[in-house]
């Protein structure tokens, strides 16, 4: 641009004459030519930004033709100019003399505003309109208007623009006692609200209390007061250090929850101004409590009631230790009523232990639930509300207190797992609110870590759902610091483990439980980092009967599954490396009892094995973005053990059988010269054992034969 820049102002000057063809193509609705020349205008601004933000008589003009194509009434021509403005004001507040370069545009952007703001009204009978129709105007308006309407505000000032926006605000309002016409007062209103986050929250803004009177006395139309209510909590910030309308602006946003059409609206306010002013609204625990107990009362849907569980649990969590426990009990007295209520009205069923006992191929599916769907969908609701409670009420200092309630309610909970065994939505829920409970609580609910593993245990046998294992590894998370807990965690997960493999036998079940996988496979990963020691010494008992397994399912073709398998495989040899138990490892793999997972009937180290279900990964049983994941596993292996892992990885790729062409060949050569270089072990970056597994990769399947189905048949590697 330096280099040039004589020739600029001669290429502008060229350009800018066709702005008058541009207006007369506008007057003559000419669309067509219109949004080319617009589309010139924008592209020739984009490019010379640095020359327009010098503010030469050249830049002004790009500027007034630029202005009239943002007028233009039609959005997908108006649009066209959006990100030339933006670009400008952040060419403009990064300047290093922004002072004097922002002054000459300042005009510019004030029209801007007044432009935008007209693009902002909807259009008429617009609440009639069809609701796919209405969502394009309000990502218009989302997207492009109030984005640009920020931009220009960074430039104008906040002060100027809400003392502008009080203006147009008081002309609607008038405007509307005497013509009806709401949309003028809603789009000031949408435009207050876009520049809720340009407010600081140090400033007085004298103007701003003027406008939250106006927006708490506007006229009932249900879109002018949605968007009213949306203002309330979006300045919950400035609010905080200036409280003074807090209780009008909270009974405002209150007072609209009974109505259907600005429920949502006000839930998501009711949940901002909690947050954003937690420590004033401490003061107003009741009257919270009350807008608490009545929306359980009224018909919102679960997304609105979850934002006033939300508010109101983040107002509690800066309670003292004395105040949280009374008030997290009142909050979930209401929900526990509703889930005891479908508890006790289930027949009990008969829990006997030797259904704990019963391998889990032999049992029979979970029975069905002791009630109907209704009834199974009205406690699943009501325990994913107890679970936002425990997510958001968290502090350090409040960990006994959350223990003390969550003690009381987690018999109530361990019945409803027992009798909705055969409810996925339920247990899913159960399961959800213990994990969030624990997460909570913290250390403090250690007394009841036997009784939820062995809950949990039996839940996964009964129930075959994964939704338990997820409370373990929650479980893991919260007392792995804790002493005696390493040994209690390693027998749950033996016995979780001789669970999963009862009932996942051959590489086809591993497809029909995905998740089941998955989420064991991200236990075992939780309890390698966290054990690693006790973990690693299991030999024969978990380790080695887990890792023959997993061997199983390396052709599974759920994304994650497969990341949580293949990481498993990474987690041990990097727990290998950090403990320094690299003899423990070298039984473990050369032990020979393993079994061939292409054929099921041959037996070769487990090593080798190992390395060679990585290879059929990368050939085809896996999709082509899993090589990373294979180059991890082989990189930690190197790492662990270098010489034990280039000869294991030599007698996998010596066998490896699905090269059938003497051509493809030399892709073996290639990925062992790899795994040998000095850098194999870094696992970074593109690297040349990446590039080699990738040469493989193609080589294999190039050959034709790398798809599961066609190397399930294929010869052994001996």
């Amino acid at each position: 641009m330096k280099q040039y820049s004589q020739l600029v102002p001669l290429v502008i000057s060229k350009l800018l004459p066709f702005g008058a063809k541009y207006t007369q193509a506008v007057q003559t609705d000419d669309w067509e030519v219109s949004s080319k020349l617009c589309r010139i205008f924008s592209d020739l601004g984009e490019a010379y930004m640095p020359f327009v933000e010098q503010g030469s008589a050249e830049a002004m003009s790009i500027c007034n033709t630029l202005f009239e194509c943002a007028a233009h009434p039609d959005p997908e021509v108006n649009t066209m100019t959006f990100n030339f403005w933006a670009s400008l004001a952040q060419a403009l507040l990064t300047s290093t003399d922004k002072e004097q370069k922002i002054p000459p545009f300042t005009p510019y952007f004030l029209k801007l505003q007044a432009v935008l703001l007209t693009h902002m009204m909807l259009p008429d009978k617009f609440e009639t309109w069809k609701e796919d129709h209405q969502e394009e105007i309000k990502n218009y308006r989302r997207y492009n208007l109030a984005d640009t309407f920020r931009a220009a505000t960074s430039i104008v000032g906040i002060e100027v623009t809400l003392t502008s926006l009080y203006d147009n605000l008081s002309r609607a309002a008038a405007n509307y006692q005497q013509s009806n016409d709401w949309r003028p007062l809603e789009c000031t209103l949408y435009a207050v609200r876009s520049v809720a986050r340009a407010v600081d929250c140090t400033l007085d803004l004298p103007v701003l209390p003027k406008i939250l009177d106006v927006v708490m006395a506007v006229p009932h139309v249900n879109l002018v007061e949605y968007t009213a209510v949306l203002i309330a909590g979006r300045y919950a910030d400035w609010l905080r250090t200036h409280p003074t309308l807090l209780p009008q602006l909270l009974n405002f946003a209150i007072s609209k929850l009974e109505n259907a059409e600005v429920a949502s609206a006000a839930a998501l306010s009711f949940r901002n101004l909690c947050d954003g002013c937690s420590a004033t609204m401490r003061q107003y625990q009741e009257p919270l409590f009350q807008v608490y107990d009545r929306s359980n009362k009224l018909n919102l849907d679960f997304l609105d009631h979850a934002e006033i569980i939300t508010g109101l649990s983040i107002v509690i969590s800066g309670l003292p230790a004395e105040s949280l426990q009374p008030a997290l009990e009142r909050m979930c007295l209401p929900l526990v009523e509703q889930i005891h209520h479908w508890a006790t009205a289930a027949p009990q069923q008969q829990q006997a232990e030797q259904q704990k006992e019963r391998r889990f191929a032999a049992q029979p599916p979970p029975p069905p639930p002791p009630q109907g769907p209704e009834a199974c969908a009205a406690l699943g609701t009501a325990l994913k509300k107890l679970s936002i409670i425990f997510r958001r009420v968290a502090a350090d200092e409040i960990k006994a207190s959350c223990y003390a309630v969550f003690e009381k309610i987690w018999p109530m909970l361990d019945q409803v797992i027992q009798q909705y065994i055969g409810s996925e939505l339920v247990l899913k829920k159960a399961c959800c609110a213990v994990r969030e409970a624990v997460i909570t609580c913290g250390a403090a609910a250690l007394p009841l870590l036997v009784p939820l593993l062995q809950r949990c245990c039996w839940a996964v046998a009964a129930g075959q759902h994964h939704a338990p294992l997820r409370v373990v590894s929650s479980l893991v998370r919260a007392f792995h610091g804790e002493r005696n807990t390493a040994s209690v965690f390693l027998g749950a997960l033996s016995e979780l483990a001789k669970t999963a493999t009862g009932l996942v036998r051959r590489s086809e079940d591993f497809a029909l439980h995905p998740a089941l996988v998955r989420h064991f496979f991200v236990l075992c990963q939780r309890c390698v980092f966290e054990f690693p020691t006790l973990f690693l010494k299991s030999g024969p008992a978990l380790i080695v009967p887990l890792l023959r397994w997993s061997l199983l399912g390396l052709s599974i073709q759920e994304r994650e599954a497969s990341k949580a398998l293949l990481g498993f495989h990474t987690d041990v040899f990097r727990a290998v490396k950090e403990t320094g138990m690299q003899d423990d490892l070298e039984r473990t793999l050369r032990s020979a009892d393993a079994v061939d997972p292409t054929t099921g009937m041959v037996a070769v180290p487990l090593g080798v094995m190992l390395v060679q279900g990585w290879l059929l990964c990368v050939a085809g049983w896996q999709p082509y973005g899993c090589i990373p994941l294979v180059r991890d596993a082989l990189s930690s292996a190197l790492a662990a053990a270098p010489s034990l892992a280039l000869e294991l990885s030599a007698s996998a790729l010596a066998g490896f059988s699905l090269l059938p062409n003497e051509a493809d060949a030399p892709a073996k050569t290639v990925l062992l010269q790899a795994l040998r270089a000095p850098d194999a072990m870094a696992n970074a970056g593109r690297g040349p054992l990446l590039r080699a597994l990738e040469d493989f990769c193609r080589a294999c399947r190039h050959s034709g034969s790398s798809t599961p189905e066609s190397s399930a048949g294929s010869p052994s590697p001996q």
